[in-house]
C-alpha cells in the first residue's frame, strides 16, 4: 500500500479558483470534431469556430490531472498508473498489462517506453485513427475519449506540464498531444468505468453538437436528485434574501412555496396534521408558518427549520458586506423541540452554498449560488384557478421531478397577484415578415434533440403571406430541412403574438413560444400536424440563476385546447401573455386557456426569447409519423408582434 498514493481531486461544487496557466476554460466546435469527426456532418454549415464553454466539472477534472502530473514528474518513479476513483479492472488484467508492456519493451527507441498508455478509453463513433505496433498495442493519432486508467511515465508527465494550459476538457487536450509525445494503447480496454454509479461529470459540448446535428437524444433526463431532510420551513424578515434561499432550495430538490401570504387551505391542513399528501416540501417566506413553529417540530421529525437573522442596512438585496443587524421578525422564536435540527443564518451568508448544504446535507450544485430579487409576500387574486375559457382542455402526459406539482383532484395551483417589475425598456413592434430584418431576427441553421431537420434560412420564403417550409433534402446528419425565426432580443414578460395557418402533415410540429437555456424555461403554444383542431400549451421550469445549468424535461407540462376549427384552413392570432404569477394563452383575443403559480410548474421568470419554427419531429406520441410523400409542409404567416420588456441579453 507504500506505493499507492490518493490524491483528492479538485471539487466543482466549491468553485475553487483555478491556477493561472493550468486551464483555460474555453475551446472551439473545432477543436471538438478535430478528436471525433462526425463525417456525416456538413463543416460548410456551421461555425468551426465558435466558442465553448467548459464546465465547472470539467474544469475541476483537468486541474485535478494537471496536480497529478506535477506529483509524477518531481516524483521518484519512472511510471505511475492514474486512476479515477469510479473504475474496475477487467479479468485477466495483470496478464493482459504483462503482454502490452512486453510488446512495447521489444519497440526500438531510446528512454522510457512511452509518455502515456492507455489502458481504459472509447473510442469515437467512427473508430480512432491508430496504426498497430503488434496484436496488443496501437498507436493513436487521434479519437481516444476518457482519461480513466492510463500509465504516465515521469518523461510523460514533464512534456505534458510543458504545454500547459489545458485548452478545453482534458481527454479532448491529451488527443491535441498525440503528435508531439509517444502515446500508446492497449488493443482493448483493461480498465473500464463503474456503470453502477452515475458520473457526476456535465459535458460542455453536447449543445454545440446537439445543434449541429450530430446528437439527437430524445429524452435529456430528469432531475434526480432529492433531499432526506423534510419538510424544511425558512423564516426571516423582509429583505434578507429568503427568495435566494427558495431559490437555492428549489435547485436542491426542493418543491419550494415562497414568498406567498398564506398556505392554500388544503395543503395547511395537510401540514399541520402530518399528512404526506402534501404538494411542497419546502416552506419559505410563507404568511402563517411562524406561529405553529412548536407543532411543526414535533409532527416532522425529520424536518429542518432556518431562521435568517436580518443584518440589512439598505434595500440593496442580497451580498452585501456591510449591514446593519436588526431584530428578527415577531412570532420566530427557536422553540426548544427544534434543538440541533434549527440553523440561525445570518443574511450576509445567504450567497454560500457551504453553511445551506451542510445544515441540510445536501451536495452543492456546481452553479452559483442564485442571486433574486427580494419578491416579498404575495396575496391571493381571488380569481378562480380552474376556471375553464373557450373549448375544453385536457392535461396530457408530463415530466415529473421537484419543479412539477403533482396532479392531485382539488389542486389547481396558487393564484397570485404582484406587479409586473418596471422594464429597463419596452418593445413594442409589429412584423409582416415581407422582409427579415437581421437586427430583429436570427433565421437558424441549427436543430435539437428530436428535430429529424436542420433548420436553414433557405427555409424561409419572404412575402405575404411569408412562408416556413419543411422539405426532404440531403443535410448529412438529417434527411430534411426546416424552419426557425428567432428574436436576437430577450424579453421579460409581455405580450407575444403571431397570425398564421400551421400545417396539416402528420409529424410536423408548429410552435410560437418563448425559450431560454441555462437554466431551462419555456412557454409554448404549439400545432401538431395530426390533429390541427387543437393546440397545445406547456411549460418548462427549471430552476436557478442566469447559467445555472439546469435544463432537464422532455415532456414538460403539456395541456391539449379544443379549438372547435382546424387551424390549418385559416390565418388565426395566437398569443402568450405572460406576467410574473401567471401565463395566458389567447385565440382571436379570446382567452383559451390560463396558468397561475404552480399549475403545475412556477411560473417562469428568466429573460427568453421569442420563436416561431416549423419541423418535424422523431416522437410519433407527440405528432404522429412523418411521411415524405406529405412533404414538402408548409407554415403561413400573416404577421408577428411583441409588447414587452427587455430582458438582460443572454449569450448565444
Amino acid at each position: 500500500m507504500d506505493r499507492t498514493v490518493r490524491v483528492s481531486a479538485v471539487d466543482a461544487a466549491a468553485h475553487e479558483a483555478t491556477p493561472d496557466g493550468v486551464v483555460t476554460p474555453t475551446y472551439s466546435l473545432r477543436d471538438q470534431l478535430f478528436v471525433d469527426p462526425h463525417p456525416l456532418a456538413l463543416p460548410d454549415q456551421f461555425d468551426l469556430d465558435q466558442s465553448i464553454k467548459m464546465t465547472p466539472q470539467e474544469v475541476a477534472v483537468a486541474t485535478s490531472h494537471a496536480r497529478t502530473w506535477a506529483r509524477i514528474a518531481g516524483g521518484p518513479d519512472e511510471y505511475a498508473l492514474v486512476l479515477e476513483d469510479d473504475v474496475w479492472f477487467r479479468p485477466g488484467f495483470s496478464r493482459s498489462l504483462e503482454r502490452v508492456w512486453t510488446d512495447l519493451s521489444d519497440v526500438a527507441h531510446p528512454g522510457p517506453l512511452f509518455d502515456i498508455l492507455y489502458l481504459s478509453y472509447q473510442e469515437v463513433r467512427f473508430g480512432a485513427e491508430k496504426t498497430w505496433v503488434s496484436g496488443n498495442v496501437f498507436e493513436p493519432r487521434r479519437g481516444l475519449w476518457y482519461l480513466s486508467g492510463y500509465v504516465l511515465s515521469r518523461r510523460g508527465a514533464q512534456r505534458l506540464l510543458a504545454r500547459l494550459p489545458i485548452v478545453g476538457p482534458v481527454d479532448l487536450w491529451t488527443n491535441k498531444q498525440f503528435d508531439t509525445i509517444r502515446v500508446y494503447g492497449s488493443r482493448r480496454p483493461i480498465i473500464e468505468q463503474r456503470a453502477d454509479a452515475g458520473s457526476a461529470n456535465a459535458y460542455s459540448a453536447l449543445p454545440a453538437l446537439t445543434r449541429i446535428g450530430v446528437l439527437n437524444s430524445e429524452t435529456p433526463g430528469l432531475f434526480r436528485g432529492r433531499p432526506g431532510h423534510r419538510p424544511v420551513f425558512v423564516f426571516g424578515p423582509d429583505g434578507c434574501g429568503l427568495s435566494s434561499i427558495a431559490m437555492a432550495l428549489s435547485m436542491l430538490g426542493y418543491r419550494c412555496l415562497s414568498d406567498v401570504g398564506a398556505v392554500p387551505a388544503r395543503e395547511h391542513e395537510a401540514l399541520l396534521v402530518g399528512d404526506s399528501d402534501r404538494v411542497f416540501d419546502a416552506y419559505v417566506n410563507v404568511g402563517g408558518l411562524a406561529g405553529h413553529a412548536a407543532r411543526l417540530a414535533e409532527v416532522y421529525p425529520s424536518a429542518r427549520l432556518i431562521v435568517v437573522e436580518g443584518d440589512q442596512a439598505d434595500a440593496g438585496g442580497v451580498g452585501r458586506s456591510e449591514r446593519k443587524r436588526t431584530v428578527a421578525p415577531e412570532g420566530i422564536a427557536l422553540p426548544n423541540a427544534w434543538g440541533d435540527r434549527a440553523l440561525v443564518l445570518r443574511a450576509s451568508a445567504v450567497g454560500d452554498w457551504k453553511p445551506l448544504c451542510e445544515f441540510l446535507q445536501c451536495v452543492p450544485p456546481v452553479s452559483a449560488f442564485p442571486e433574486c430579487p427580494e419578491v416579498g409576500r404575495r396575496s391571493a387574486s381571488g380569481a378562480s384557478c380552474s376556471e375553464t375559457f373557450g373549448g375544453r382542455t385536457s392535461r396530457l402526459r408530463s415530466d415529473s421531478g421537484p419543479w412539477v406539482a403533482p396532479h392531485r383532484t382539488g389542486w389547481d395551483g396558487i393564484s397570485l397577484s404582484a406587479p409586473r417589475p418596471a422594464p429597463s425598456s419596452e418593445e413594442v413592434w409589429s412584423d409582416a415578415l415581407t422582409q427579415v430584418s437581421d437586427t430583429r431576427w436570427t433565421l437558424r441553421d441549427d436543430t435539437f434533440a428530436g428535430n429529424l431537420a436542420l433548420f436553414r434560412p433557405s427555409n424561409f420564403e419572404a412575402g405575404s403571406p411569408a412562408r416556413l417550409v419543411v422539405r426532404a433534402g440531403d443535410f448529412g446528419v438529417r434527411a430534411f430541412g426546416a424552419c426557425a425565426l428567432t428574436t436576437r432580443t430577450n424579453y421579460l414578460y409581455g405580450r407575444f403574438e403571431a397570425a398564421i395557418r400551421p400545417p396539416r402533415v402528420p409529424g410536423v410540429v408548429t410552435g410560437v413560444f418563448l425559450h431560454r437555456d441555462s437554466p431551462r424555461q419555456e412557454i409554448d403554444l404549439e400545432f401538431t400536424g395530426d390533429d390541427t383542431t387543437r393546440l397545445l400549451t406547456n411549460v418548462f421550469y427549471n430552476p436557478g440563476g442566469l447559467g445555472a445549468r439546469f435544463d432537464y424535461g422532455y415532456r414538460g407540462t403539456p395541456v391539449a385546447v379544443d379549438l372547435g376549427f382546424d387551424a390549418s384552413t385559416e390565418f388565426h392570432r395566437y398569443a402568450i401573455e405572460w406576467d410574473p404569477c401567471e401565463v395566458r394563452w389567447f385565440v382571436d383575443e379570446v382567452l383559451v386557456h390560463r396558468r397561475v403559480h404552480w399549475d403545475p410548474t412556477p411560473v417562469p421568470g428568466l429573460p427568453m426569447r421569442f420563436h416561431v419554427n416549423v419541423w418535424p419531429t422523431a416522437s410519433r406520441e407527440l405528432a404522429g409519423r412523418l411521411r415524405r410523400r406529405h412533404l414538402p409542409a408548409i407554415c403561413e404567416v400573416e404577421s408577428v408582434g411583441v409588447c414587452a420588456g427587455v430582458g438582460t441579453e443572454l449569450p448565444d
